[in-house]
């Protein structure tokens, strides 16, 4: 795989060469479909936003049927699980589910993105310019992916290589602040190659930039950014304390705020930046989801369990993304009712979040997650028969995305729990 179009490009070409898969190689299609079987069999049950985590048993013939209808949904779970075990510090397993989504499909950018950073974490960074490479070649209109593969290359000193692909980066970069970034970097590269004339013509460029303006919040804020990407959480907060002292009613970097504290697990801290939100928005819906969220995380589900019920009670509303491909455009009441009763199963109050589920599917009857969810706490609660209804009803509201997989699995494991052998 070429990197560039210079005689002395690098050869990345075989840094994957002993785990990527190659056409036609059924045994790596096999080694990817059990270690995908081995991470939905360790899985536990949990329901969060967005994502629905499976329990730990389920029916073989239901996972063969899940595979074979769509396999390639699972290496957006794979690449999911990953980020969570990197986030749990989990080097090794992360490693192994990013490389098991991408053996599924190798086309798939947010896989090889993922392995790139954490192989750069790892000090690997040859492998990690690789897989930049990668993922830029997969979407070459994503200036960041390019950004990342120029900075790596000059890390490596491969100093035109690094040109090509930051000036490819400027080619389609849209947002400014990313472009004053990348400007910044290419200055470097140019200083790098001993181009000191156009370093600084091109550091000049990006200086005119009124972002880069340190009495601007936005200057610290994005400094803050940057700082949190590289997980400096320390210079993080320095950053957005600086934006702060400037604008004390800067709310989007007393969320970024709160966004690092809850990284570290300092629940306190970021449900005090969450508390200056509401000082200057008190009707922000997504503040108030995101405080009592934090106490959820925090095991302080009796207090998330009143910021819920009060915003319930008082309308809170707006509408809000699809918190993932998977799931229907919902509003925030939705979101509030799931978060509730998540709060409510971690107390094992399983009867109050089953009708909370039931409000929820009342107020958004096509949100296929609502549907598994309510189907897992009748799983908790042994209501196979009652679960399998659910499930069902999943099905025939979205036979194919990832939800889909779930449901089967559920459903298997219901049918099992029935002592439904045959059927399972």
């Amino acid at each position: 795989m070429c990197c560039n179009p210079c005689s002395s490009k690098p050869d990345l070409s075989q840094c994957a060469s002993d785990w990527l898969p190659h056409r036609g190689n059924n045994s790596q299609d096999r080694a990817a479909i059990a270690a995908m079987i081995k991470f939905f069999l360790k899985s536990p049950i949990a329901i969060r936003i967005g994502f629905l985590l499976l329990p730990w048993i389920y029916s073989a013939a239901f996972m063969a049927l899940a595979l074979h209808s769509n396999p390639h949904h699972y290496a957006a779970i794979l690449r999911v699980r990953g980020l969570h075990y990197a986030r749990e510090g989990d080097n090794d397993k992360a490693m192994e589910a990013y490389k098991a989504a991408i053996r599924i499909r190798s086309d798939h950018y947010f896989a090889w993105e993922s392995l790139g950073a954490l192989e750069e974490q790892l000090g690997n960074i040859k492998m990690a310019a690789y897989c930049f490479d990668r993922a830029s070649a997969l979407l070459p209109t994503n200036s960041v992916y390019a950004y990342h593969l120029s900075r790596l290359l000059l890390k490596m000193e491969e100093h035109k290589a690094a040109l090509h692909h930051i000036d490819r980066a400027l080619d389609v970069v849209s947002k400014p602040d990313d472009h004053r970034v990348i400007l910044i970097l290419k200055s470097e590269i140019l200083k790098a190659m001993g181009r000191e004339q156009e370093s600084r013509e091109i550091l000049n460029v990006a200086e005119t930039d009124p972002h880069l303006n340190n009495a601007n919040p936005k200057f610290w804020r994005d400094k803050g950014k940057a700082f949190y990407k590289k997980r400096l959480y320390a210079q993080a907060l320095e950053a957005f304390d600086q934006a702060i002292d400037l604008d004390p009613k800067d709310t989007t970097a007393w969320q970024w705020k709160a966004a690092i504290y809850l990284e570290q697990k300092f629940y306190d801290q970021a449900i005090d930046a969450y508390d200056q939100i509401l000082a200057y928005s008190p009707d922000n819906p997504n503040i108030v989801l995101l405080k009592g969220q934090a106490y959820a995380e925090a095991k302080q589900f009796e207090a998330a369990l009143e910021i819920f019920d009060r915003a319930i009670g008082a309308g809170l509303d707006g509408p809000t993304k699809a918190l993932d491909r998977n799931e229907t455009a919902s509003s925030y009441q939705t979101l509030l009712l799931k978060q509730k009763a998540s709060a409510l199963i971690d107390l094992e109050r399983y009867d109050e979040a089953l009708d909370v589920f039931e409000t929820a599917i009342e107020k958004s009857p096509q949100d296929v997650s609502l549907q598994n969810s309510k189907g897992v706490v009748l799983l908790m609660m042994e209501r196979f028969e009652d679960a399998i209804k659910c499930f069902d009803d999943a099905l025939r509201m979205d036979p194919d995305s990832t939800l889909a997989a779930f449901a089967w699995n559920n459903k298997g494991w219901a049918l099992y729990s029935l002592k439904q052998y045959d059927e399972a």
